[in-house]
């Protein structure tokens, strides 16, 4: 009996199939009990058919394969059924279809050049998903849905008993990538060793036995590069003081990250570079205030790379809180991140920025506090030092000049006068002058009576000498 179908039932899964009336075919038999031919009337495009049959089967339990050929718009398409009788006697349906497949590989691509490698090992345990050429699941030939499946032990998959497709209508194969990986490069060799990403479209598959097996994919450990920055020399800075970074960059993995990756500080306007190194890197300083540093190795999953140190000083306009940012970058031929970059500026906050690429430093700057001018302290008038005159040997002497006898060269005594007479006694005492109490008055009348009485003690003492 030959049935069609143009519609899916409700569930999706399953044509519709209705018998073809005899109407609508012509029925002959190519030879008595081995063969026969249905030609039907036309079928929509996208439309089903199935011929049901049923044979005797009589003697001994057997395996009977029946062959048959679809022609459809003068395609003709050969397909086979087996059917096993356990039991003679016994009578069954059979069913014919044309089938097709798709497949195969899921790999991990260690050496990240996109081509299947015999050293490389598959992935088990990825999920595959198939599509028809409308993007809707695809039933089977049985009217099974076709459901996703997941690869075995070598990373290999197999979607089978796929109906026949006419040609340009293909179907599409998506992969969900495994928990830690990311895709490797795409289309980087032939079919049957390159890889595509996230999904893969077959061929035509237009005969019965038709397979693709080229849906291939590749996949790498992702990396995930982060940055540590702290200042060495911490505390408050002053104008021309030097401040000196430490960047130390890390590889979260799961992958290593491939040599090229590098460390670039980026200063603030208050600072000048004055340094930048570490050990296995080339530094570059070209772009003083962008100066970068290149490793020359890989960095792998949960390695801390070398320390690049940079010092700058501090320019005489600084002042305030000055932040330096850093970040760590992948080599460009390198995976994507899991946590990609986003390049700061100088004035990014890498405390919330996006990104853990990134770190930052900050210092702050005081400007000098002015030193008090002293209060000049009034110098004495130096006390002026009294050179006493050089010594006068006759210093002391009073020399007395006597008259002189020129007859005897004898000193002539004076002869005594009359004394003058004696004023008269008042009772009331004699008034000295009035010399006040300035103490320079006093010393001199002091110093002129004692020289006045040294003078008088001379005289007498040579008249006496004299009268002798």
């Amino acid at each position: 009996m030959l049935q069609y179908a143009t519609q899916l039932n409700a569930a999706g899964n399953w044509p519709l199939y209705s018998d073809v009336t005899r109407a609508q075919l012509a029925h002959s038999v190519t030879e008595p009990d081995t063969g026969f031919v249905f030609k039907a009337a036309e079928l929509p495009k996208g439309g089903w058919c199935r011929l049901n049959y049923q044979v005797t089967v009589e003697g001994e339990p057997a395996t009977i394969t029946k062959t048959a050929e679809v022609t459809f718009n003068n395609v003709t398409t050969g397909v086979k059924a087996s059917i096993e009788y356990s039991d003679a006697g016994g009578t069954g349906n059979g069913d014919a279809h044309a089938k097709v497949s798709v497949g195969d590989y899921v790999w991990f691509d260690s050496d990240r050049d996109g081509v299947q490698d015999a050293n490389e090992d598959g992935i088990k345990s990825v999920t595959l998903t198939l599509t028809g050429p409308d993007g809707k699941p695809v039933t089977d030939v049985f009217g099974n849905p076709v459901k996703p499946v997941k690869t075995d032990e070598n990373g290999h998959y197999l979607f089978e008993n796929l109906p026949v497709l006419p040609a340009g209508d293909h179907c599409t194969v998506t992969v969900t990538p495994p928990a830690g990986y990311v895709p490797t490069v795409a289309g980087a060799g032939d079919p049957a060793t390159d890889s595509s990403t996230g999904s893969a479209t077959s061929t035509d598959l237009t005969k019965d036995g038709a397979k693709d097996l080229t849906l291939d994919f590749g996949f790498i450990a992702p990396i995930n590069l982060v940055l540590q920055k702290k200042v060495t020399n911490p505390g408050q800075f002053q104008a021309g003081d030097t401040v000196t970074y430490a960047l130390t960059p890390k590889n979260e993995g799961p992958g290593a990250a491939l040599a090229g990756w590098s460390v670039t500080d980026q200063l603030p306007a208050g600072t000048t570079l004055v340094s930048i190194s570490g050990e296995g890197y080339t530094c570059s300083t070209s772009d003083a205030t962008r100066p970068t540093c290149v490793a020359a190795k890989d960095l792998a999953a949960g390695q801390i790379g070398p320390v690049v140190t940079v010092t700058v000083t501090i320019n005489s306009d600084a002042e305030g809180v000055q932040k330096n940012v850093a970040h760590v970058t992948p080599n460009a031929d390198d995976v994507d991140e899991t946590n990609p970059l986003d390049v700061p500026t100088p004035s990014t906050d890498t405390d919330t920025s996006r990104t853990d690429n990134d770190a930052q430093a900050e210092v702050t700057i005081v400007k000098p506090t002015p030193t008090p001018t002293p209060t000049p302290t009034p110098t004495p008038a130096p006390t002026p030092t009294v050179t006493p005159p050089a010594p006068n040997p006759n210093e002391g002497e009073v020399v007395v000049e006597e008259p002189v006898s020129e007859h005897t060269g004898q000193p002539t005594v004076p002869q005594q006068q009359n004394p003058a007479p004696e004023p008269q006694q008042n009772d009331a005492p004699e008034r000295l002058p009035q010399t006040g109490s300035d103490p320079s008055v006093v010393g001199l009348a002091a110093g002129a009576l004692m020289v006045a009485a040294a003078v008088t003690a001379m005289v007498a003492d040579r008249r006496r000498k004299a009268a002798r």
